[in-house]
C-alpha cells in the first residue's frame, strides 16, 4: 500500500488494486478477498450475529399488526406443523423453554383464541394443543409476514447467491 497527499495536504492510503484494472476485477468478482475479516472465524460469527439480529427484527415488525410475539409465532408455528394434536411438553421441547415459560405464551395464544387445550384422553394429566380456525388463519397471515420480511432482507442477493448461501448454511446446520 503506498500513501500520497489527498485534498488539504491530508495523508490518504491509496490501493494499489485502483491502478491495476486486472486486480480491481478479480477483487470485485471476490469481495471477500478484500475483507480480511473473511478469513477470521470471529468476525464472520460478528457478521451472522448482525445479520440475525436484523433479520430478528424484521420478522418482530411484520408480525407485530398480528399482535404476535416472536416466542408466540414460533409457538404458533410448532403446533400448525404437527400432524396431530401437539402436547405442551413436547411444544417446549420443541421450543428449547421449560414448561413453565411454554404456559405462559401459550396462555397468550388461547387468550388470543388462536389456541385450545384438551386433555389428552390417553394421559389425563398431558395437555394436548391445536389450532382454532382463527389461529389457522392467523398462521397463514404469520407466514406471509415471515416471507416478506425474508424477501426485503434477502432482496440484494441474486439467485445464484441465495443458493451458495443455501447450501453453506445448510453444511454448517448439520
Amino acid at each position: 500500500m503506498s500513501l500520497t497527499l489527498g485534498n488539504m495536504g491530508v495523508m490518504k492510503d491509496v490501493d494499489p488494486e485502483a491502478r491495476d484494472p486486472a486486480a480491481r476485477d478479480l477483487a470485485v468478482q471476490d469481495p471477500s478477498a478484500q475483507d480480511p475479516a473473511a478469513q477470521d472465524p470471529a468476525a464472520l460469527a460478528d457478521q451472522v450475529q448482525r445479520l440475525m439480529r436484523r433479520l430478528r427484527r424484521a420478522q418482530a415488525e411484520a408480525l407485530a399488526p398480528l399482535g404476535l410475539t416472536p416466542a408466540q409465532e414460533r409457538a404458533l408455528s410448532k403446533i400448525a406443523k404437527s400432524p396431530e394434536p401437539l402436547r405442551m411438553a413436547k411444544l417446549a421441547e420443541h421450543l428449547g423453554i421449560v414448561p413453565r415459560s411454554a404456559t405462559t405464551v401459550v396462555d397468550a395464544l388461547e387468550g388470543a383464541g388462536l389456541v385450545q387445550r384438551e386433555i389428552d384422553p390417553a394421559n389425563r394429566r398431558a395437555i394436548l394443543l391445536h389450532l382454532t380456525d382463527r389461529g389457522k388463519a392467523v398462521g397463514d397471515d404469520m407466514r406471509s409476514a415471515r416471507r416478506r420480511a425474508a424477501e426485503e432482507l434477502f432482496a440484494p442477493l441474486t439467485a445464484d447467491d441465495r443458493t451458495v448461501l443455501s447450501d453453506i448454511l445448510w453444511r454448517m446446520s448439520d
